[in-house]
Protein backbone atom coordinates (compact mmCIF):
# COMPACT_ATOMS: atom_id res chain seq x y z
CA UNK A 1 0.00 0.00 0.00
CA UNK A 2 1.43 3.25 -0.80
CA UNK A 3 2.21 5.68 1.78
CA UNK A 4 0.08 8.72 0.31
CA UNK A 5 -3.22 6.14 0.16
CA UNK A 6 -2.62 4.83 3.93
CA UNK A 7 -2.54 8.08 4.94
CA UNK A 8 -5.69 9.42 3.36
CA UNK A 9 -7.97 6.51 5.56
CA UNK A 10 -8.74 8.75 7.87
CA UNK A 11 -11.43 7.29 9.19
CA UNK A 12 -9.77 3.94 10.32
CA UNK A 13 -10.61 2.77 13.26
CA UNK A 14 -9.08 -1.48 14.14
CA UNK A 15 -6.00 -1.74 12.00
CA UNK A 16 -4.90 -5.62 12.14
CA UNK A 17 -1.54 -6.22 10.18
CA UNK A 18 -0.28 -9.25 12.19
CA UNK A 19 1.15 -12.56 11.10
CA UNK A 20 2.95 -10.48 8.18
CA UNK A 21 6.66 -9.41 7.49
CA UNK A 22 6.39 -6.36 7.78
CA UNK A 23 9.06 -4.08 9.39
CA UNK A 24 8.37 -0.55 9.30
CA UNK A 25 4.75 1.44 9.12
CA UNK A 26 4.53 4.19 6.49
CA UNK A 27 5.02 8.22 7.35
CA UNK A 28 1.54 9.76 8.17
CA UNK A 29 0.10 7.69 10.65
CA UNK A 30 -0.43 10.62 12.60
CA UNK A 31 -3.21 11.15 10.22
CA UNK A 32 -5.68 8.45 10.87
CA UNK A 33 -7.03 9.97 13.70
CA UNK A 34 -9.92 7.85 14.59
CA UNK A 35 -7.82 4.37 14.80
CA UNK A 36 -8.32 3.05 18.61
CA UNK A 37 -7.14 -0.46 17.60
CA UNK A 38 -3.31 -1.06 16.31
CA UNK A 39 -1.98 -5.02 15.99
CA UNK A 40 1.38 -5.44 14.60
CA UNK A 41 1.78 -9.11 16.75
CA UNK A 42 4.06 -11.70 14.69
CA UNK A 43 5.72 -9.26 12.13
CA UNK A 44 9.53 -7.71 11.95
CA UNK A 45 9.43 -4.21 13.62
CA UNK A 46 12.52 -3.45 15.06
CA UNK A 47 11.36 -0.38 16.44
CA UNK A 48 7.67 1.74 16.11
CA UNK A 49 6.82 5.65 15.52
CA UNK A 50 5.84 6.13 19.19
CA UNK A 51 5.82 9.87 18.45
CA UNK A 52 3.20 9.56 16.14
CA UNK A 53 1.30 6.83 17.72
CA UNK A 54 0.94 8.72 20.65
CA UNK A 55 -1.25 11.14 19.07
CA UNK A 56 -3.34 8.77 18.25
CA UNK A 57 -6.64 8.06 20.23
CA UNK A 58 -5.09 4.38 20.44
CA UNK A 59 -7.31 1.85 23.56
CA UNK A 60 -5.61 -1.20 21.95
CA UNK A 61 -1.28 -1.61 20.70
CA UNK A 62 -0.64 -5.04 20.63
CA UNK A 63 3.20 -5.85 19.60
CA UNK A 64 3.89 -9.26 20.66
CA UNK A 65 6.72 -11.31 18.58
CA UNK A 66 8.61 -8.78 16.75
CA UNK A 67 12.19 -7.71 17.00
CA UNK A 68 11.58 -4.83 19.05
CA UNK A 69 14.88 -4.21 21.36
CA UNK A 70 16.89 -1.62 23.76
CA UNK A 71 14.44 1.21 24.71
CA UNK A 72 11.48 0.39 23.67
CA UNK A 73 9.79 4.11 23.73
CA UNK A 74 12.31 7.07 23.03
CA UNK A 75 12.46 10.92 23.86
CA UNK A 76 9.49 13.26 22.93
CA UNK A 77 6.52 10.67 24.31
CA UNK A 78 4.47 11.99 27.41
CA UNK A 79 2.12 8.84 27.31
CA UNK A 80 -1.19 7.68 25.66
CA UNK A 81 -4.43 9.32 27.79
CA UNK A 82 -6.40 6.46 26.05
CA UNK A 83 -4.59 3.45 25.68
CA UNK A 84 -5.97 0.67 27.74
CA UNK A 85 -3.74 -2.69 26.33
CA UNK A 86 -0.26 -2.65 25.89
CA UNK A 87 1.27 -6.11 25.04
CA UNK A 88 4.95 -6.21 23.92
CA UNK A 89 5.58 -9.98 24.73
CA UNK A 90 8.22 -11.93 23.70
CA UNK A 91 10.59 -9.18 21.93
CA UNK A 92 14.18 -7.99 23.23
CA UNK A 93 13.37 -4.98 25.12
CA UNK A 94 15.66 -3.62 27.34
CA UNK A 95 14.01 -0.68 28.75
CA UNK A 96 10.33 0.56 28.36
CA UNK A 97 11.74 4.44 28.77
CA UNK A 98 14.82 6.07 29.82
CA UNK A 99 14.94 6.11 33.26
CA UNK A 100 14.30 9.93 33.76
CA UNK A 101 11.45 9.44 31.20
CA UNK A 102 8.20 9.63 32.92
CA UNK A 103 5.43 7.79 30.71
CA UNK A 104 1.90 8.74 31.52
CA UNK A 105 -1.13 6.20 30.60
CA UNK A 106 -3.42 7.22 33.57
CA UNK A 107 -6.28 4.60 31.26
CA UNK A 108 -3.97 1.65 31.01
CA UNK A 109 -5.86 -1.93 31.94
CA UNK A 110 -3.30 -4.24 30.98
CA UNK A 111 0.53 -3.70 30.45
CA UNK A 112 2.16 -6.67 29.23
CA UNK A 113 6.14 -7.13 28.24
CA UNK A 114 6.71 -11.18 29.19
CA UNK A 115 9.74 -12.51 27.46
CA UNK A 116 11.86 -9.86 26.87
CA UNK A 117 15.04 -8.46 28.63
CA UNK A 118 13.64 -5.85 31.05
CA UNK A 119 15.96 -4.84 33.42
CA UNK A 120 13.54 -2.18 35.21
CA UNK A 121 9.99 -0.43 34.90
CA UNK A 122 9.13 3.01 35.06
CA UNK A 123 7.11 5.07 37.23
CA UNK A 124 3.69 3.72 37.25
CA UNK A 125 2.44 6.26 39.72
CA UNK A 126 0.43 7.85 36.70
CA UNK A 127 -1.13 4.33 35.80
CA UNK A 128 -3.99 4.51 38.42
CA UNK A 129 -6.49 2.36 36.12
CA UNK A 130 -4.05 -0.42 36.20
CA UNK A 131 -5.04 -3.90 36.76
CA UNK A 132 -3.19 -6.59 35.34
CA UNK A 133 1.01 -6.52 34.72
CA UNK A 134 2.46 -9.26 33.32
CA UNK A 135 6.57 -8.95 33.46
CA UNK A 136 7.64 -12.55 33.54
CA UNK A 137 10.64 -14.15 32.15
CA UNK A 138 12.78 -10.80 32.06
CA UNK A 139 15.35 -9.45 34.22
CA UNK A 140 13.90 -7.07 36.30
CA UNK A 141 15.72 -6.17 39.56
CA UNK A 142 12.90 -4.46 41.62
CA UNK A 143 9.39 -3.59 42.21
CA UNK A 144 8.56 -0.33 40.08
CA UNK A 145 8.22 3.25 41.63
CA UNK A 146 4.58 4.22 42.16
CA UNK A 147 3.57 0.21 42.28
CA UNK A 148 2.76 0.06 45.86
CA UNK A 149 0.20 3.29 45.21
CA UNK A 150 -1.82 1.63 42.41
CA UNK A 151 -5.15 1.63 44.19
CA UNK A 152 -6.48 -1.18 41.06
CA UNK A 153 -4.19 -3.58 40.45
CA UNK A 154 -5.41 -7.48 40.71
CA UNK A 155 -2.81 -9.48 39.19
CA UNK A 156 0.76 -9.55 38.92
CA UNK A 157 3.36 -12.06 37.10
CA UNK A 158 6.88 -11.38 38.15
CA UNK A 159 8.35 -14.58 37.82
CA UNK A 160 11.58 -15.32 36.73
CA UNK A 161 13.34 -12.07 37.05
CA UNK A 162 15.86 -10.54 39.29
CA UNK A 163 13.92 -9.72 42.12
CA UNK A 164 15.12 -9.68 45.82
CA UNK A 165 13.01 -7.61 47.85
CA UNK A 166 9.34 -7.25 48.32
CA UNK A 167 8.27 -4.10 49.59
CA UNK A 168 6.11 -4.33 52.93
CA UNK A 169 3.93 -2.21 51.77
CA UNK A 170 2.57 -4.15 49.03
CA UNK A 171 1.00 -5.74 52.22
CA UNK A 172 -1.30 -2.77 51.95
CA UNK A 173 -2.89 -3.41 48.59
CA UNK A 174 -5.98 -4.86 49.21
CA UNK A 175 -6.69 -4.90 45.79
CA UNK A 176 -4.25 -7.54 45.08
CA UNK A 177 -5.66 -11.09 43.99
CA UNK A 178 -2.57 -12.63 42.50
CA UNK A 179 1.01 -11.55 42.85
CA UNK A 180 3.11 -14.26 41.35
CA UNK A 181 7.02 -14.04 42.31
CA UNK A 182 8.45 -17.09 41.85
CA UNK A 183 11.98 -17.82 39.95
CA UNK A 184 13.17 -15.02 41.40
CA UNK A 185 16.22 -14.50 43.88
CA UNK A 186 14.58 -13.49 46.62
CA UNK A 187 16.48 -12.60 50.16
CA UNK A 188 13.34 -14.89 51.87
CA UNK A 189 13.38 -17.90 50.07
CA UNK A 190 9.89 -19.00 51.82
CA UNK A 191 8.16 -16.08 50.19
CA UNK A 192 7.82 -18.16 46.81
CA UNK A 193 5.78 -20.77 48.31
CA UNK A 194 3.44 -18.45 49.92
CA UNK A 195 0.36 -17.83 48.56
CA UNK A 196 -0.90 -13.91 48.03
CA UNK A 197 -2.77 -13.50 50.95
CA UNK A 198 -0.24 -15.38 53.44
CA UNK A 199 2.95 -13.51 51.60
CA UNK A 200 0.67 -10.04 52.76
CA UNK A 201 0.48 -11.05 56.50
CA UNK A 202 4.25 -12.09 56.63
CA UNK A 203 4.54 -8.44 54.84
CA UNK A 204 2.15 -6.71 57.62
CA UNK A 205 3.91 -8.24 60.64
CA UNK A 206 7.51 -6.28 58.76
CA UNK A 207 6.14 -2.66 58.76
CA UNK A 208 6.87 -0.77 61.49
CA UNK A 209 4.88 -1.12 64.67
CA UNK A 210 1.95 1.64 65.54
CA UNK A 211 1.98 3.52 68.21
CA UNK A 212 1.44 1.43 71.80
CA UNK A 213 -2.24 2.44 73.00
CA UNK A 214 -2.68 3.62 76.64
CA UNK A 215 -4.05 1.63 79.13
CA UNK A 216 -7.63 0.44 78.51
CA UNK A 217 -7.98 2.44 74.77
CA UNK A 218 -9.01 -0.44 72.24
CA UNK A 219 -6.36 -2.04 69.90
CA UNK A 220 -6.81 -1.39 66.12
CA UNK A 221 -5.39 -4.65 64.63
CA UNK A 222 -3.90 -3.99 60.94
CA UNK A 223 -7.47 -5.82 59.25
CA UNK A 224 -9.56 -3.00 60.89
CA UNK A 225 -11.14 -5.40 63.08
CA UNK A 226 -11.06 -3.76 66.55
CA UNK A 227 -10.52 -5.64 69.80
CA UNK A 228 -11.16 -5.28 73.61
CA UNK A 229 -8.29 -4.29 75.45
CA UNK A 230 -5.99 -7.71 76.24
CA UNK A 231 -6.38 -9.45 79.69
CA UNK A 232 -4.73 -12.03 81.62
CA UNK A 233 -7.23 -14.84 80.06
CA UNK A 234 -6.27 -16.36 76.88
CA UNK A 235 -9.56 -18.31 76.68
CA UNK A 236 -11.07 -14.87 75.98
CA UNK A 237 -9.66 -14.74 72.69
CA UNK A 238 -13.13 -16.98 71.18
CA UNK A 239 -15.70 -17.68 73.72
CA UNK A 240 -17.28 -20.70 73.55
CA UNK A 241 -20.64 -21.34 71.85
CA UNK A 242 -21.40 -23.85 74.52
CA UNK A 243 -20.33 -25.64 77.40
CA UNK A 244 -19.50 -29.06 75.67
CA UNK A 245 -16.03 -28.78 74.30
CA UNK A 246 -15.39 -31.97 73.71
CA UNK A 247 -15.59 -32.37 69.84
CA UNK A 248 -12.46 -32.20 68.33
CA UNK A 249 -12.86 -29.26 65.78
CA UNK A 250 -15.84 -27.75 67.80
CA UNK A 251 -14.13 -24.01 68.20
CA UNK A 252 -12.91 -24.42 63.92
CA UNK A 253 -16.51 -25.00 63.41
CA UNK A 254 -18.25 -22.68 64.66
CA UNK A 255 -16.08 -19.87 64.97
CA UNK A 256 -15.96 -20.13 61.69
CA UNK A 257 -19.85 -19.67 61.20
CA UNK A 258 -20.31 -16.42 63.29
CA UNK A 259 -18.58 -15.01 66.35
CA UNK A 260 -20.25 -14.68 69.30
CA UNK A 261 -21.17 -10.82 70.29
CA UNK A 262 -19.79 -11.64 73.83
CA UNK A 263 -16.43 -12.67 72.75
CA UNK A 264 -13.51 -10.29 71.58
CA UNK A 265 -11.98 -10.86 67.91
CA UNK A 266 -9.27 -13.56 66.94
CA UNK A 267 -5.39 -13.10 67.60
CA UNK A 268 -3.56 -10.74 65.29
CA UNK A 269 -1.59 -13.16 64.61
CA UNK A 270 -4.20 -15.14 62.40
CA UNK A 271 -4.06 -15.00 59.06
CA UNK A 272 -6.10 -11.79 57.80
CA UNK A 273 -8.34 -14.14 55.50
CA UNK A 274 -9.39 -16.24 58.58
CA UNK A 275 -10.16 -13.50 60.54
CA UNK A 276 -12.55 -11.95 57.69
CA UNK A 277 -13.88 -15.63 57.29
CA UNK A 278 -14.76 -16.54 61.04
CA UNK A 279 -17.13 -13.18 61.02
CA UNK A 280 -20.85 -13.83 60.66
CA UNK A 281 -21.83 -14.32 56.90
CA UNK A 282 -25.08 -12.06 57.27
CA UNK A 283 -27.69 -13.03 54.37
CA UNK A 284 -29.62 -10.01 52.94
CA UNK A 285 -32.98 -9.47 52.02
CA UNK A 286 -34.45 -11.74 48.93
CA UNK A 287 -32.18 -14.47 49.83
CA UNK A 288 -28.84 -13.19 48.97
CA UNK A 289 -25.56 -14.20 50.65
CA UNK A 290 -23.11 -11.79 49.96
CA UNK A 291 -19.40 -12.23 50.17
CA UNK A 292 -18.24 -10.06 47.77
CA UNK A 293 -14.75 -8.37 48.29
CA UNK A 294 -13.99 -10.58 51.45
CA UNK A 295 -10.50 -11.67 50.78
CA UNK A 296 -12.30 -15.34 50.57
CA UNK A 297 -10.39 -18.69 48.77
CA UNK A 298 -13.22 -21.09 50.06
CA UNK A 299 -16.36 -21.56 51.44
CA UNK A 300 -16.78 -23.84 54.86
CA UNK A 301 -19.48 -26.50 54.12
CA UNK A 302 -20.06 -26.53 58.09
CA UNK A 303 -20.94 -22.87 57.73
CA UNK A 304 -22.69 -23.38 54.47
CA UNK A 305 -25.30 -26.26 55.86
CA UNK A 306 -26.25 -23.94 59.00
CA UNK A 307 -27.16 -21.25 56.51
CA UNK A 308 -28.95 -23.59 54.05
CA UNK A 309 -30.95 -24.73 57.22
CA UNK A 310 -31.89 -21.49 58.08
CA UNK A 311 -32.12 -19.90 55.43
CA UNK A 312 -33.26 -20.44 51.55
CA UNK A 313 -30.45 -18.57 49.54
CA UNK A 314 -31.13 -17.42 46.36
CA UNK A 315 -28.51 -15.71 45.21
CA UNK A 316 -24.80 -16.33 45.78
CA UNK A 317 -22.22 -13.19 45.09
CA UNK A 318 -18.17 -14.22 45.61
CA UNK A 319 -17.29 -11.73 43.59
CA UNK A 320 -13.31 -10.17 43.66
CA UNK A 321 -11.87 -13.19 45.67
CA UNK A 322 -9.39 -15.13 45.56
CA UNK A 323 -11.18 -18.67 44.72
CA UNK A 324 -8.95 -20.86 42.57
CA UNK A 325 -11.74 -23.81 42.64
CA UNK A 326 -15.28 -23.73 42.06
CA UNK A 327 -16.46 -24.42 45.70
CA UNK A 328 -18.31 -27.72 46.05
CA UNK A 329 -19.91 -26.38 49.66
CA UNK A 330 -22.53 -24.10 46.99
CA UNK A 331 -23.94 -28.02 46.77
CA UNK A 332 -25.83 -26.99 49.93
CA UNK A 333 -27.79 -24.52 48.10
CA UNK A 334 -28.69 -26.87 45.25
CA UNK A 335 -32.72 -26.87 45.00
CA UNK A 336 -32.77 -22.84 45.61
CA UNK A 337 -29.79 -21.03 44.26
CA UNK A 338 -30.80 -19.08 41.25
CA UNK A 339 -27.68 -16.62 40.55
CA UNK A 340 -24.42 -16.94 41.13
CA UNK A 341 -21.34 -15.01 40.65
CA UNK A 342 -17.54 -15.59 41.11
CA UNK A 343 -16.24 -13.06 38.48
CA UNK A 344 -12.97 -11.74 39.30
CA UNK A 345 -11.52 -14.90 41.08
CA UNK A 346 -8.47 -16.95 40.23
CA UNK A 347 -10.06 -19.70 38.37
CA UNK A 348 -7.53 -20.67 36.06
CA UNK A 349 -6.42 -23.29 33.12
CA UNK A 350 -8.78 -26.28 33.11
CA UNK A 351 -8.77 -27.54 36.63
CA UNK A 352 -10.67 -25.13 38.67
CA UNK A 353 -14.03 -27.68 39.07
CA UNK A 354 -12.85 -31.32 39.61
CA UNK A 355 -15.77 -32.95 41.40
CA UNK A 356 -19.30 -33.05 40.15
CA UNK A 357 -22.07 -30.54 41.56
CA UNK A 358 -25.75 -29.78 40.89
CA UNK A 359 -26.82 -26.81 41.00
CA UNK A 360 -30.53 -27.46 39.81
CA UNK A 361 -32.22 -24.22 40.38
CA UNK A 362 -29.70 -22.12 39.06
CA UNK A 363 -30.17 -19.71 36.24
CA UNK A 364 -27.78 -17.31 36.05
CA UNK A 365 -23.88 -17.78 36.40
CA UNK A 366 -20.73 -15.03 35.83
CA UNK A 367 -17.65 -16.72 35.74
CA UNK A 368 -16.03 -13.58 34.21
CA UNK A 369 -12.42 -11.93 34.72
CA UNK A 370 -10.73 -14.89 35.39
CA UNK A 371 -8.19 -17.00 34.17
CA UNK A 372 -10.16 -20.01 32.59
CA UNK A 373 -9.09 -21.07 29.04
CA UNK A 374 -11.94 -24.28 29.14
CA UNK A 375 -14.67 -24.75 29.85
CA UNK A 376 -14.79 -28.69 30.21
CA UNK A 377 -14.61 -28.56 33.67
CA UNK A 378 -17.84 -26.76 33.56
CA UNK A 379 -19.76 -29.21 30.63
CA UNK A 380 -18.15 -32.53 32.73
CA UNK A 381 -18.68 -31.56 36.26
CA UNK A 382 -22.02 -28.90 36.38
CA UNK A 383 -25.63 -30.08 36.37
CA UNK A 384 -27.51 -27.13 35.76
CA UNK A 385 -30.38 -27.87 34.10
CA UNK A 386 -32.26 -24.61 34.48
CA UNK A 387 -29.43 -22.08 33.49
CA UNK A 388 -30.23 -19.66 31.15
CA UNK A 389 -27.47 -16.92 31.25
CA UNK A 390 -23.84 -17.41 31.56
CA UNK A 391 -21.11 -15.24 31.22
CA UNK A 392 -17.64 -16.08 30.68
CA UNK A 393 -15.91 -13.05 29.59
CA UNK A 394 -12.60 -11.77 30.04
CA UNK A 395 -10.94 -15.12 30.30
CA UNK A 396 -8.38 -17.39 28.42
CA UNK A 397 -11.12 -19.04 26.30
CA UNK A 398 -9.71 -20.36 23.32
CA UNK A 399 -12.47 -23.13 22.29
CA UNK A 400 -16.23 -23.05 22.58
CA UNK A 401 -18.02 -26.27 23.08
CA UNK A 402 -21.83 -26.82 22.20
CA UNK A 403 -22.97 -25.69 25.33
CA UNK A 404 -26.67 -26.13 24.79
CA UNK A 405 -25.76 -30.18 25.00
CA UNK A 406 -25.50 -30.01 28.50
CA UNK A 407 -27.45 -26.68 29.52
CA UNK A 408 -30.64 -27.55 27.42
CA UNK A 409 -31.82 -23.87 28.77
CA UNK A 410 -29.18 -21.63 28.03
CA UNK A 411 -30.07 -18.74 26.05
CA UNK A 412 -27.55 -15.84 26.90
CA UNK A 413 -24.06 -16.46 26.43
CA UNK A 414 -21.31 -13.91 26.88
CA UNK A 415 -17.82 -14.95 26.52
CA UNK A 416 -16.35 -11.34 24.91
CA UNK A 417 -12.90 -10.61 25.45
CA UNK A 418 -11.24 -14.25 25.27
CA UNK A 419 -9.36 -16.00 22.57
CA UNK A 420 -11.46 -17.77 20.85
CA UNK A 421 -10.11 -18.38 17.20
CA UNK A 422 -13.35 -19.77 15.45
CA UNK A 423 -17.02 -19.65 16.39
CA UNK A 424 -19.42 -22.59 14.75
CA UNK A 425 -23.01 -22.31 14.49
CA UNK A 426 -23.52 -25.55 16.31
CA UNK A 427 -21.86 -24.11 19.28
CA UNK A 428 -24.34 -21.19 19.37
CA UNK A 429 -27.06 -23.31 18.10
CA UNK A 430 -30.63 -22.08 20.03
CA UNK A 431 -28.92 -19.09 21.93
CA UNK A 432 -31.10 -15.79 21.61
CA UNK A 433 -28.11 -13.19 23.20
CA UNK A 434 -24.03 -13.77 22.03
CA UNK A 435 -21.60 -11.59 22.74
CA UNK A 436 -18.22 -12.79 21.16
CA UNK A 437 -16.42 -9.48 20.94
CA UNK A 438 -12.83 -8.86 21.23
CA UNK A 439 -11.46 -12.33 20.17
CA UNK A 440 -9.41 -13.72 17.67
CA UNK A 441 -12.13 -14.96 15.25
CA UNK A 442 -10.12 -15.30 11.91
CA UNK A 443 -13.31 -16.44 9.95
CA UNK A 444 -17.32 -15.77 10.10
CA UNK A 445 -18.74 -19.03 9.52
CA UNK A 446 -21.79 -18.03 6.98
CA UNK A 447 -23.90 -20.93 8.53
CA UNK A 448 -24.47 -18.39 11.84
CA UNK A 449 -26.94 -15.96 9.42
CA UNK A 450 -29.11 -19.13 9.50
CA UNK A 451 -29.80 -19.25 13.28
CA UNK A 452 -31.77 -15.65 12.63
CA UNK A 453 -35.54 -15.55 11.96
CA UNK A 454 -38.48 -16.02 14.55
CA UNK A 455 -37.52 -17.47 18.20
CA UNK A 456 -33.97 -17.47 17.50
CA UNK A 457 -30.55 -15.80 17.68
CA UNK A 458 -32.13 -11.63 18.14
CA UNK A 459 -28.19 -10.05 19.21
CA UNK A 460 -25.24 -11.30 18.01
CA UNK A 461 -21.82 -9.08 18.86
CA UNK A 462 -18.43 -10.07 16.73
CA UNK A 463 -16.76 -6.35 16.46
CA UNK A 464 -13.20 -6.85 17.48
CA UNK A 465 -11.97 -9.87 15.65
CA UNK A 466 -9.60 -10.78 12.93
CA UNK A 467 -12.35 -11.27 10.45
CA UNK A 468 -12.30 -9.20 7.82
CA UNK A 469 -15.70 -9.47 6.35
CA UNK A 470 -18.30 -8.47 7.08
CA UNK A 471 -16.72 -5.24 7.48
CA UNK A 472 -17.63 -2.54 10.14
CA UNK A 473 -20.24 -0.64 7.50
CA UNK A 474 -22.21 -4.28 7.82
CA UNK A 475 -21.73 -4.79 11.71
CA UNK A 476 -22.83 -1.07 12.88
CA UNK A 477 -26.35 -2.13 11.35
CA UNK A 478 -27.00 -4.52 14.01
CA UNK A 479 -27.58 -8.04 14.42
CA UNK A 480 -29.39 -8.67 11.77
CA UNK A 481 -27.83 -6.89 9.30
CA UNK A 482 -24.87 -9.15 9.87
CA UNK A 483 -27.29 -12.19 9.55
CA UNK A 484 -28.38 -11.09 6.46
CA UNK A 485 -24.88 -10.36 4.86
CA UNK A 486 -24.24 -13.80 5.56
CA UNK A 487 -27.18 -15.65 4.83
CA UNK A 488 -25.98 -14.16 1.37
CA UNK A 489 -23.24 -16.12 1.11
CA UNK A 490 -24.64 -19.81 2.38
CA UNK A 491 -25.09 -21.86 -0.59
CA UNK A 492 -28.29 -21.66 -2.28
CA UNK A 493 -29.81 -25.19 -1.65
CA UNK A 494 -29.54 -24.75 2.20
CA UNK A 495 -30.58 -20.81 2.02
CA UNK A 496 -33.65 -22.55 -0.03
CA UNK A 497 -34.06 -24.65 2.77
CA UNK A 498 -33.54 -22.82 5.61
CA UNK A 499 -36.60 -20.41 4.16
CA UNK A 500 -38.55 -23.45 3.92
CA UNK A 501 -38.10 -24.12 7.40
CA UNK A 502 -38.35 -20.95 9.39
CA UNK A 503 -40.85 -19.49 6.95
CA UNK A 504 -38.94 -16.63 6.08
CA UNK A 505 -38.72 -14.71 3.11
CA UNK A 506 -36.03 -12.54 2.10
CA UNK A 507 -34.75 -11.04 -0.91
CA UNK A 508 -31.96 -8.60 0.15
CA UNK A 509 -29.52 -10.93 1.69
CA UNK A 510 -27.54 -10.39 -1.04
CA UNK A 511 -26.40 -6.30 -0.28
CA UNK A 512 -23.31 -4.66 -1.09
CA UNK A 513 -20.78 -4.95 1.98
Amino acid sequence: MEENHFANLQNLEILDLHGNNISSLPDGMERLLRLRMLNLNENAFESLPFESLSKLPLTELLARKNKLSGTLIGPGVEGFPQLQMLDVAANQIQLIVDSAQPLKLPSLHQFTISMNRVTSLPDVSSWTSLLTINADENSITAFPEGFTSLGNLRHVDFTSNDIRIIPPEVSQMDSIAMLRITGNPLRDRKFTSLTTEELKDVLAARMEPAPQPQIGEAVQFGNGFPAAPPTNSSASLVAPVSGDDDDEGRLTDLDDFATPPTSAPPSPARSRSHTLTSQSWPMKQGGLLDRTDTQSSSLHPVICSKIAAAHTVREVRLQHNTFTQFPNSLSFFTDTITSLSMAHNQLTGESWLTEPIDLTALRELSLASNFITSLTPLTTNLCAPNLEKADFSFNRIVKLPVLREFFPSLTVLLVSNNRLEELEPESIKGMKVVDASNNEIAHLNPRIGLLGGTGSLERLEVTGNRFRVPRWNVLERGTEATLRWLRGRVPVAEMAEWKAKSGEGEDSFNEVD
